[in-house]
């Protein structure tokens, strides 16, 4: 017999469980402290390499950010193949992307900036000051027929070296950060030698040359024409810490259930470019990333077009009938809070009073009674009588406008809710529903 078995011979059978106990705790206590000093002396680091299937809904012509619009799905591309002067912070604000650091006066009209000097396109060319100048000015082209043509309208840009630029805004802007971020640079060097009649036949058009994170290595297309998908590799040259993720493949679908389906035939990891409806009535067991960015809805009142939007109390009871709880609950936009301005709780020059909702149904028409409008043809929309004084060609104005909308599932069923809205307080609101390009052409720039 062993010492160790005369030793615990001498145990009671009490102490024997003590003792066991014991030794288990410590054994517990041991695996524990081991683990502990795992964690603490460690940290989980992201790995290189690894393949993302994309799902986008949608279609696309161009790759080009000049002629590409940031509602666009082929702008999720743009943003991992481009870069602009400056980028969003992921807190609300904007930082550095394209530049070293910017100077602005105390006015918000004078922007200086100052570029990097360690960036290349993708075909290893130098990015400078010129590639700036020609991207705004190929944007100022009418023959290009840019979306971001009215962002640089009273803009004049001069070049002091080939890292420095200035930016002299007509009018003070504080929040022209947004229009340098928006601004995708494009190469001079190759987009200088091709006819603009020709953007879209060009193969640059489809396999751009950019300074961003990930190159375009090849696309797919059906026998008629149509890009089904894209193929994209870590740009191990970025001027910043390199993507981890070694590919990207984007996938298109026509429409929304087809991506769903693939989605969850496991054709592809994930899907975006989605409205809100099918944000809330789907994907009830899939992981939700949600990205919090500024998105706003703006109602334009043009006073040259429709003189009712020159009377202030007529605006005013337009904007106290909006309510914003409401269209925030029923198109299933946010469950976050809204804002009465186009920026969020921690973005500079925020306040809490932007979080109140104005809405007040009974203020509003108080509003257009004291202005004199009533429904004198008894048909549920006011109008009011003009002096002959007032009136040039109409003696009676009434109460009504055209709202032109672009073609956009939740942006119609908006426009659908603010004219039920209006109808409360008597006005009257026709819709007209019109392609993006033709509200720009037709709307934006003929009559702002």
């Amino acid at each position: 017999m062993g010492k160790l078995e005369v030793f615990f011979k001498n145990f009671s059978k009490k102490e024997k469980v003590i003792l066991k106990i014991a030794l288990i705790c410590f054994s517990l206590g041991v695996v524990i402290l081991v683990f502990s000093f795992y964690f603490s002396s460690t940290s989980i680091q992201p790995a290189f390499g690894g393949k993302l299937i994309e799902g986008e809904v949608g279609g696309l012509d161009s790759l080009n950010p000049v002629l590409v619009s940031c509602q666009e799905p082929a702008f999720d591309l743009v943003e991992l193949i481009y870069n602009g002067i400056l980028k969003p912070d992921g807190k609300g604000g904007f930082k550095c992307d394209l530049c070293e650091k910017i100077e602005i006066s105390p006015d918000y009209k004078r922007w200086k900036v100052y570029l990097r000097k360690n960036v290349f396109w993708h075909d290893g060319q130098p990015f400078d000051s010129e590639d700036v100048i020609f991207t705004i000015e190929k944007i100022l082209d009418p023959k290009v027929n840019s979306p971001y043509y009215l962002n640089w309208q009273g803009v004049v840009v001069k070049c002091l070296d080939s890292y420095t630029l200035e930016f002299f805004l007509k009018n003070p802007y504080p929040f022209f950060k947004e229009t340098l971020s928006l601004l995708k640079i494009i190469p001079k060097h190759i987009w200088e030698n091709i006819e603009v009649a020709n953007y879209y036949l060009s193969s640059y058009n489809l396999l751009p040359v950019g300074t961003g994170p990930f190159i375009v290595k090849n696309y797919q297309k059906t026998n008629e024409g149509k890009v089904i998908g894209f193929h994209l590799e870590r740009n191990k040259h970025y001027f910043e810490n390199p993507p981890y993720l070694k590919e990207i493949d984007f996938k298109f679908y026509k429409n929304f259930s087809t991506a769903l389906q693939a989605l969850y035939q496991g054709k592809i990891d994930s899907l975006g470019n989605f409205s809100p409806f099918d944000f809330q009535n789907n994907f009830y067991n899939k992981r939700k990333l949600v990205l919090k960015t500024p998105r706003f809805f703006v109602l334009f009142l043009n006073s040259e077009v429709n003189s009712i939007f020159k009377i202030e109390k007529v605006r005013k009871a337009l904007f106290l009938a909006t309510d914003k709880e409401r269209i925030v609950k029923e198109l299933g936009l946010s469950e976050e809070n809204f804002s009465n301005v186009p920026f969020f709780e921690g973005m500079e020059g925020f306040f809490e009073e932007f979080k109140k909702n104005f809405f007040n149904l009974e203020e509003a028409k108080k509003i257009l009674k004291e202005a004199g409008f009533k429904d004198l043809d008894h048909d549920g929309f006011l109008e009011k009588k003009l002096s002959q004084k007032d009136a040039s060609q109409e003696k009676t104005i009434k109460l009504k406008f055209e709202l032109a909308v672009p073609e956009s599932e939740i942006l119609f069923s908006l426009a659908n809710l603010l004219k039920k809205m209006y109808q409360e307080i008597g006005v009257k609101v026709e819709i007209k529903t019109l392609k993006e390009k033709q509200l720009a052409d037709e709307i934006l720039q003929r009559n702002f």
